[in-house]
């Protein structure tokens, strides 16, 4: 297996629609000293379809949201702008090290194999075209920092299913509030 053959397998979506990949956006401390980790915050995805590019010793990842509105697109961005202003912070003598990754598991293998990106360059909000809304968070990493491991064991079924029931919960609190707002300007009738 080599990097570029997963990463061409993590693109686009399936034929029935649905994400090439699972995806997780994770910030931890580590101590340096003990060889611990805290984590501090983590966002898992399982609807957003990414592309990947090469480009000499960088590695963009583009995660592509279905709209700007996208309640998942607003908590990553605030999840990569958080750690870029902890580590605005640093003064270099700390202990411990503050690092944002973004895990990749293509669905192709059943977990078997996934990406690891550690310490993003760069990421910005884009478009898809021109003028158009920004729903797409471009990543950059540096080639080092862009690795592929194969997996020990995941429980791929597992995550897939709390993924799903955090999705369901969180749909059904943005129907009630629809449905609240909506009574309150008096556009609903039961």
């Amino acid at each position: 297996m080599e990097l570029e053959e997963l990463m061409a397998t993590a693109n686009g979506r399936q034929a029935n629609g649905d994400s090439n990949v699972m995806l997780t956006f994770l910030t931890e401390v580590w101590n340096l000293e003990n060889q611990t980790a805290k984590e501090l915050n983590a966002k898992h995805l399982f609807k957003q379809e990414i592309e990947i590019q090469r480009h000499g010793k960088y590695i963009q990842v583009d995660v592509i949201f279905l709209s700007e509105l996208d309640a998942d697109l607003k908590i990553t961005w605030n999840l990569l702008e958080n750690y870029g202003s902890m580590l605005s912070k640093l003064t270099g003598d700390e202990e411990d090290i503050i690092i944002t990754s973004l895990t990749i598991i293509p669905e192709k293998y059943d977990g078997d194999f996934y990406i690891v990106g550690r310490a993003p360059a760069f990421w910005a909000l884009q478009s898809n075209k021109p003028g158009k809304q920004n729903n797409i968070i471009r990543i950059i990493f540096e080639v080092g920092d862009f690795l592929f491991y194969e997996a020990v064991n995941i429980d791929f079924a597992t995550v897939e299913a709390e993924a799903i029931r955090a999705i369901e919960q969180r749909e059904a609190l943005m129907m009630a509030a629809e449905i609240e707002a909506a009574k309150r300007s008096g556009e609903y009738e039961e």
